[in-house]
């Protein structure tokens, strides 16, 4: 008989061993059943939670994240199983988070730490081992793992500056020009006049930014009338002809009325995600960015060396379920409104032995078309991160700008260049030692973190 190692009977030490190597778990060493099998039963027991749910006053909107979640859990079917293992791990537990979240607000994020919050099976150990190794190795660099995990947000209030009577007589100038893009004899040129007549009667709105969210429909509403009834009109098809660039003058016209609400004064809340909300897995959605949840044409464009995924990688799912990522979410105030601006994915990694907070990329949604509004909004993102850094302990901060060299795609061979959302030619480049994630990954894969093998940032302390 040959000398086989003893089986280890301490699951926290089975995990320890695991954690020392580097070697990624199979779906089958977790040991659970089919997940088919579960998802049928998950699905059952959300019927029943939809009735909660509904009594608890869930909103249309929350449930139509959920309709996503089973979309997404239909597009990872040629996914890797350990992809579609985390789905089906993060998908339950935030449904139990509903039914228990009075009891405690926080059990999700608590139970990436102390997997006995969960079921204890092996996934659920060896996400918490991860973590909680995690916070030992911020604690050997003297760094404030509560002040990661905690931080507290800031407000921010930005004021642009501008004059509104010279904005508006270059919105005027762009109505006359639409009132004469069309000859007198055009069946449309009354409804023109008239909108344009309309709008200008609405000037004090304009200049208070009150009609920033009115769609173009709404701002020339005779116009869009007259070409629906000429449409349906049998032989009408030639009269309704426009001259080119008529219908980018009606854009245009609507980016002016839509400009009047950046200038003054705008109220900005920049904090953590918070991994106990249900909304959280859907970051990437309120931006439409290549790692939204449930949408079938959505999905990155490069695929990253070492990164488990076919077409779509974990992605947020890596994130929620590992600690040593964090997200800071920029959050507008309006009208007792709040709106998803943008956000950034954080890590930490060591250069020269020294930790360096990492700004992996910042996104930003495509409604803050402004530049000046941009870099104001970066200007308050970039000193959250600094007063962050501090809190943490962490001297430096830098924003990515390279990635790894791609083994795939067209810029094969090629290091992968990161898109940010804000503008960074202003900003002191420097050269790193190949960038790897603080603590490592929970299965020993890298996440789809895009300066991640990178050697060059942007400084920004």
């Amino acid at each position: 008989m040959t000398g086989m190692p003893p089986k280890c009977l301490d699951p926290f030490a089975e995990e320890i061993v695991f954690r020392c190597g580097n070697k990624p778990r199979k779906w089958r060493e977790w040991r659970l059943t089919s997940i088919r099998e579960r998802m049928r039963e998950y699905t059952s027991i959300f019927e029943e939670l939809i009735k909660l749910l509904r009594k608890a006053g869930t909103s249309d909107e929350e449930f139509s994240f959920i309709a996503k979640l089973c979309e997404h859990f239909k597009l990872l079917k040629t996914e890797p199983l350990e992809i579609q293992e985390l789905f089906v791990f993060i998908y339950f537990r935030y449904f139990d988070t509903q039914v228990v979240r009075d009891k405690n607000p926080h059990w999700f994020s608590d139970g990436l730490i102390n997997f006995r919050l969960f079921d204890g099976d092996v996934l659920s150990r060896q996400i918490a081992v991860h973590n909680l190794l995690l916070t030992k190795t911020f604690s050997s660099l003297g760094l404030n793992w509560e002040q990661w995990v905690n931080y507290s947000p800031v407000n921010a209030s930005i004021k642009i500056k501008t004059n509104p009577s010279s904005r508006w007589q270059q919105l005027d100038e762009e109505l006359l020009l639409l009132e004469h893009a069309l000859d007198k004899s055009h069946p449309l040129r009354p409804s023109i006049l008239k909108d344009c007549m309309a709008l200008r009667k609405k000037k004090a709105e304009v200049m208070r930014g009150q009609l920033s969210e009115v769609l173009l429909e709404e701002l020339f509403p005779t116009l869009f009338k007259g070409i629906e009834y000429l449409t349906r009109k049998p032989g009408s098809g030639k009269k309704i002809k426009v001259a080119r660039g008529f219908m980018d003058r009606l854009y245009l016209i609507q980016s002016m009325v839509k400009e009047f609400f950046v200038f003054g004064v705008r109220n900005f809340r920049i904090e953590l995600w918070d991994r106990n909300d249900f909304q959280s897995l859907f970051l990437g959605n309120f931006l439409e960015n290549c790692l939204s949840i449930g949408e079938k044409d959505v999905y990155p464009a490069v695929r990253l060396p070492g990164v488990p995924g076919k077409r779509r990688p974990a992605g947020v799912l890596d994130y929620l379920v590992d600690k040593g990522i964090q997200v800071v979410k920029i959050i507008e105030k309006k009208d007792g409104q709040e709106y998803h601006v943008g956000h950034c994915y954080l890590f930490v990694f060591l250069d020269n032995q020294k930790p360096v907070l990492m700004i992996d990329s910042v996104e930003i949604h495509s409604s803050y078309r402004n530049r000046s509004l941009k870099r104001e909004i970066r200007k308050a993102l970039f000193e959250f991160l600094k007063g962050y850094a501090r809190a943490v302990g962490i001297e430096r901060v830098v924003l990515g700008n390279n990635g790894p060299t791609l083994r795939s795609g067209k810029n094969k061979g090629q290091r992968h260049k990161i898109q940010n959302g804000i503008d960074v030619f202003d900003l002191l480049p420097v050269s790193l030692e190949k960038i790897e994630k603080l603590g490592g990954y929970w299965n020993h894969q890298p996440y789809f973190l895009e300066s991640v093998g990178g050697t060059e940032a942007y400084v920004i302390v």
